[in-house]
């Protein structure tokens, strides 16, 4: 199969001291294809849309899936057989550019009869083989209409080896950090779209069009799809931004090879940062939030502190907010009052370097069955893990009973100490209303 580059040595072989560039001839290529058009009756694409670099060649290539699902290239398909490059294409072009320069004398002569003698082969050997991808309308050419769609495929493939060609829109997240909800499926096409069909691109609408990361450290809306993988922005010559896609009826596109999308994503950040470093939820990123993976640096500031009521203040309309987990940052060192009042999740990941636990930290969190305490915590004020009710409770200390800092909430009555800094367990007599409390010092799991 021609390439760009080889088209266009034969080009200045022939016209000799023109030195052509793609750029030069490229308008004259599409007239060649509008030629070829009219005689055939064909719809056969243009050049200039297959010929963008110096590698590329008039073809649509036939893929296929392997066995880890991705898609490899199996062959090429000629739109054109290069013979016809070389007998009508080549020619037209050639006679363009003389005829620009007013060169019309023996040799332009040669290749306007050149190029006519091409287009009466073409049309006696490819006549009945066009694809029918490629035939006009049959009020526009000479062809009749097959009948059925199993005509159309086996006038493809008899002795002729045609592919019938078939494409599909692929749409891609293109965000390895993009959490998607079960049942929340990504943008989908399942539909097949025959040669020069019309598709309309499809985008996730209001709704369904923002998610959270994996790390639950940002919130990502969807901004448009680009034809790039990882780009940089969505513009008008690489894709297709929320406003195009929100016209009425949708942006149309002729399915010529299959088409891969890629999702472009605004990012806001979910955790907000005093100076001081007091830690508290975006209320904008709350109903989106399903785990959390705290950062010790926000916004330049070293996170220091879990603002009170960090689950749910300010209020919104988050039942379901952070359904799995946090994880806090060495850097965090104390957990204001009421902290985690109200987490849904089973899992807090309390890290070296917490020195302090306020009351009521861990007030309503019914799915969280056990907690470990770093051994670099000084203080645990009484009623830092009030009881909840219906549930078992591990709380696993990193220090040993004996070593048990002063600061951890408690009283000694008859020389032993009876802690206040957590609930101790209750029976009210059914597995609804009971509660019971494990502590393990010492652990070093």
């Amino acid at each position: 199969m021609i390439t760009q580059e080889e088209l266009l040595i034969r080009l200045n072989q022939l016209t000799l001291r023109y030195n052509l560039t793609w750029f030069d001839i490229k308008y004259d290529a599409d007239k060649a294809i509008t030629k070829i058009n009219s005689f055939m009756g064909t719809k056969y694409p243009k050049l200039t849309q297959y010929l963008k670099t110096p590698t590329d060649t008039y073809s649509i290539p036939q893929v296929k899936k392997d066995e880890n699902g991705n898609e490899v290239t199996i062959a090429e398909y000629e739109i054109i057989k290069e013979e016809y490059f070389h007998s009508v294409i080549i020619p037209y072009i050639a006679m363009e550019i003389l005829a620009r320069d007013e060169e019309f004398t023996t040799i332009y002569n040669k290749y306007a009869t050149e190029m006519q003698e091409g287009l009466f082969d073409m049309f006696q050997k490819e006549f009945n083989s066009v694809p029918v991808e490629f035939r006009q309308n049959p009020d526009q050419g000479v062809f009749f209409a097959l009948d059925t769609a199993q005509g159309i495929i086996q006038h493809n493939e008899r002795n002729l080896n045609i592919p019938t060609f078939r494409f599909r829109i692929n749409y891609y997240p293109d965000n390895n950090n993009l959490y998607v909800p079960a049942g929340n499926s990504f943008t989908n096409d399942t539909k097949v779209y025959l040669y020069d069909e019309l598709a309309t691109i499809q985008y996730p609408t209001a709704g369904f069009n923002t998610f959270a990361a994996l790390n639950g450290q940002f919130i990502y809306t969807f901004d448009g799809w680009t034809r790039e993988h990882r780009a940089a922005g969505v513009t008008a010559s690489n894709g297709y931004t929320v406003q195009q896609l929100g016209v009425a009826g949708g942006i149309k596109v002729p399915m010529r090879a299959d088409l891969n999308l890629y999702a472009f994503w605004q990012a806001t950040p979910t955790l907000d940062i005093t100076n001081l470093g007091l830690v508290s939820i975006n209320v904008n990123a709350r109903p989106k939030l399903f785990n959390l993976i705290i950062p010790e640096v926000i916004n330049s500031v070293i996170a220091k502190t879990i603002k009170s009521n960090f689950i749910t203040d300010p209020a919104g309309p988050n039942p379901d907010l952070l359904t799995q987990g946090i994880y806090l940052p060495k850097s965090i060192l104390e957990l204001q009052a009421n902290a985690f009042n109200g987490f849904k999740g089973h899992t807090i990941l309390l890290n070296q370097g917490l020195t302090t636990i306020r009351a009521g930290a861990f007030a309503n969190t019914p799915s969280l069955f056990e907690i470990v305490i770093p051994d670099t915590v000084t203080t645990i004020e009484a009623g830092a893990f009030p009881s909840v009710l219906g549930k078992r409770l591990i709380i696993k200390t990193r220090v040993l009973e004996i070593n048990r800092p002063a600061g951890w909430a408690g009283s000694i009555v008859d020389n032993v100490f009876i802690p206040t800094w957590h609930a101790a367990s209750v029976d009210g007599g059914s597995a609804v209303t009971s509660y019971n409390v494990e502590i393990i010092w010492g652990y070093n799991g």
